[in-house]
């Protein structure tokens, strides 16, 4: 399964969903604003306070109305704690334990940026569109990545992973800006909204937003994990940092004992035949930790959707950025980074066999027992799927008498279908284009000047089509979702009025 067959499942997809849940394999949590605004912005460990300016010391920060320069000069990052110690001192080790070492710590980042959604286009009023790409700023190093270009998109699906470096706390802010390419009457680039992410904060806090955790331990395939420890290694580090006593496990690692609290794995894995492959699934005692870990609270494996802010208009989201990012402490060779790539279009081929119709509300309607050449019409099928230039028809059938006709006429039509999305995808020489795969059926005239309308049409939302029935009778129009019954045809008044001016029939004698 893909990265994005997670995505669609906890947007909305029941297909998706369900089937990951019959299978027990790892979901994620879409986090519709910033992840720190769900954790109290990460200050579990340290916390962010303002400095004044030295002339500002003693007085309130908005006294002076007239002076616009800012009173905050900076900003301090640390915590404040109280604690009792003993006569002997024997418990500062415990307390100085999980306490960050002083310095810089240089660590990798990889940003997993995948898809803009609701793009503003301040720039372009006319055409109300953009052709936005990446920019990513860490430190004194920015990318300009033109790779990312999408041209005429306001939800541009980039699915980019940058990989780079930077020291903390010197340079601890992640910037991720969204350009749009030369968009001005000038010909330059112009800033639609940038994101910005404190990685010190998630760094340092117990939560361990660092890398995200899945919910299941796999040694292989699309959900392999991703960490740079095992989640015993992690189990023990949040032990320690916690001051509570490292956990003891089963011998066949099939629970777990932390904190005076038994944890067994049958809580977890519900149906042991979705667990027999051991080229999948990792040994028993790491995937016990990493369910202790799950329960703890820890960061789970997430995805977010950031405001993107533009500067000139503070306070006005410009769109939403949906990214996560992994944080490491530096190596050579960090661990393999998760495939983000969407799936393929897949090609298909839909086949529509239309055998007759009956009962079309033509122009006039003819008696069987008198038909007049002048009164018949011709009947023909008309296919038509969206985004096709033209539409498909049949033969015609001649001279239809009450909107009867035979027809027994095959419409192909060949298209690429995106499951995740359920949209028909067009490729296009600059970005593919999706629609919804939706069939239009309508019966016409033969001679277009005869009835430039059609007589009857259906639209069949192929997302949405009911199965088919054994028996003509059952298949009623019902069972298309959204389908309403037609209204009965409003009487003319004309022809009320001139029923009611006519003189009633005599009476019989």
């Amino acid at each position: 399964m893909y990265w994005w067959s997670r995505y669609y499942a906890m947007q909305g997809n029941k297909l998706i969903y369900k089937t990951f849940k019959k299978h027990e394999l790892p979901l994620l949590v879409v986090y519709e604003k910033e992840i720190e605004l769900y954790f109290n912005n990460f200050s579990d460990s340290i916390q962010q306070f303002n400095m004044l300016r030295t002339e500002k010391l003693g007085g309130d920060p908005d006294e002076d109305e007239d002076d616009e320069k800012d009173p905050y000069t900076g900003m301090y990052k640390g915590s404040f704690r109280i604690y009792e110690l003993s006569n002997d001192g024997d418990d500062r080790d415990l307390i100085y334990g999980s306490v960050p070492t002083a310095g810089s710590i240089r660590i990798s980042v990889r940003l997993y940026a995948l898809q803009a959604i609701g793009l503003a286009t301040p720039s372009r009023v006319k055409d109300k569109t953009c052709d936005p790409f990446i920019t990513v700023t860490l430190g004194p190093k920015t990318i300009a990545d033109t790779t990312s270009l999408m041209r005429k998109n306001r939800n541009p699906r980039f699915c980019k992973i940058y990989n780079m470096e930077t020291y903390i706390p010197n340079h601890p802010e992640l910037q991720v800006a969204i350009i749009d390419f030369e968009s001005t009457e000038e010909g330059r680039d112009a800033l639609i909204g940038q994101t910005k992410v404190d990685l010190e904060d998630r760094f340092l806090s117990i939560k361990r937003p660092i890398c995200g955790l899945t919910e299941r331990y796999m040694i292989s395939g699309p959900h392999k994990w991703r960490d740079f420890m095992l989640p015993t290694q992690i189990l023990d580090e949040f032990c320690t940092a916690n001051t509570i006593p490292l956990p003891s496990y089963a011998e066949d690692g099939s629970n777990c004992v932390i904190n005076d609290e038994m944890y067994s794995i049958t809580e977890f894995e519900k149906h042991k035949e979705n667990f027999e492959d051991t080229a999948i699934w990792g040994p028993l005692k790491e995937r016990i930790a990493l369910y202790v870990l799950l329960e703890l609270g820890l960061v789970r494996d997430y995805a977010e959707k950031r405001k993107l802010i533009n500067p000139v208009m503070p306070g006005v989201p410009q769109g939403r950025m949906l990214m996560f990012t992994d944080i490491f402490p530096y190596m050579e060779s960090p661990p393999e980074p998760m495939n983000i790539d969407p799936p393929l279009p897949v090609e298909m081929e839909l086949r529509l066999i239309v055998f007759d119709v009956t009962d079309v509300e033509t122009v006039e309607e003819v008696p069987p027992e008198k038909p007049d050449s002048d009164t018949l019409h011709d009947l023909m099928i008309k296919g038509q799927f969206a985004g096709d230039p033209e539409a498909q028809v049949s033969e015609i059938h001649p001279r239809a008498v009450n909107g009867n006709g035979a027809f027994n006429w095959r419409f192909l039509f060949n298209f690429g279908y995106a499951f995740l999305d359920r949209k028909r995808n067009i490729p296009g020489e600059i970005e593919d284009q999706m629609l919804d795969p939706i069939l239009t059926i309508s019966v016409v005239d033969g001679d277009p000047s005869v009835a430039p309308e059609p007589y009857a049409f259906l639209h069949l939302d192929l997302t949405y089509l009911p199965r088919g029935q054994p028996k003509e009778e059952w298949s009623v129009m019902e069972m298309i979702p959204g389908y309403v019954e037609p209204p009965p045809p409003t009487p003319d008044p004309l022809a009320e009025e001139e029923d009611e001016d006519e003189e009633p029939p005599p009476r019989p004698p």
